[in-house]
């Protein structure tokens, strides 16, 4: 029998739909993302890029505070013990999502933790096929797949995602972790030049990193970077190495020549 409601996605906009689906007795079920190498190095992992985040200081009703808790009695402790510790400063981004996911399935909502890798949607009820080869009948689909960040798909990137590497700006440049210390921007279009200028107003100084020697920017763009007198563009280089370690995450970078092939380390 044809599923009423089949949501393909698990960040904050499909767990949204499937609380007000379930709680209008849809019965609604959400493929949530399947757990496989290529999702994680795509960043595409169940819970949405907000799981990649730190803290978040930004969503009404979570101010800072000891959590822990309210989330062991709210969460499912065989999903809670797989959590990382509590800091005791308001919620993560994980936090968030497991509680959005919990709030979802309190209400009656299904999961299946695979991908939909193939959709018809040329005749009623529509035709879902899964990763794992599963056809699911629906007569509605919503799809809440988001985005995902291009990440450099170095291993010591992978190593630090949440302890300093971060693919949103919005999300965490005020965060005490990056205010007043020198930050790296990795790229030379728009959205890099855009979060570089973004970052500039916490940060002590903004290194932007770019393989060419001309950004690739809308010139408004470009030339509003080259004015910010806390932006150093890093001209014919590209970063081949992130630096941490395990007390204080990401201490640095190394950056490589496309010149010449030298290399040398940088603070951030």
């Amino acid at each position: 029998m044809a599923e009423h409601v089949v949501i393909i996605g698990s960040g904050p906009a499909g767990w949204t739909s499937a609380i007000y689906a379930s709680r209008a007795s849809l019965n609604p079920l959400v493929f949530e993302g399947a757990i496989t190498e290529e999702n994680r190095m795509r960043g595409t992992l169940p819970l949405g890029q907000l799981a990649l985040t730190t803290e978040v200081e930004n969503y009404p009703g979570f101010p800072a505070g000891d959590l822990e808790g309210y989330l062991d009695d709210s969460l499912d402790s065989t999903r809670r013990m797989m959590m990382a510790p509590h800091q005791k400063e308001g919620v993560s981004g994980p936090e968030l999502m497991e509680l959005m996911r919990q709030q979802a399935i309190n209400f009656g909502t299904r999961v299946k933790t695979d991908d939909i890798v193939d959709v018809d949607l040329d005749s009623t009820p529509f035709k879902l096929t899964s990763l794992s080869g599963e056809v699911t009948e629906a007569h509605t689909v919503i799809i809440a797949t988001g985005a995902s960040a291009n990440y450099l798909g170095l291993d010591s990137e992978e190593r630090f995602k949440n302890r300093g590497v971060s693919a949103c700006a919005v999300c965490d440049g005020a965060l005490p972790r990056f205010r007043d210390k020198p930050m790296i921007v990795v790229g030379g279009g728009d959205s890099a030049v855009e979060e570089a200028d973004y970052l500039s107003k916490f940060a002590s100084q903004v290194h932007l990193i770019h393989r060419r020697d001309e950004l690739r920017a809308s010139k408004i763009m470009a030339q509003r970077a080259i004015d910010n007198e806390k932006i150093t563009i890093e001209w014919n280089s590209v970063v081949t190495e992130v630096l941490g370690n395990d007390d204080e995450g990401v201490t640095g970078a190394t950056l490589e020549s496309t010149t010449d092939g030298s290399s040398r380390d940088m603070d951030a």
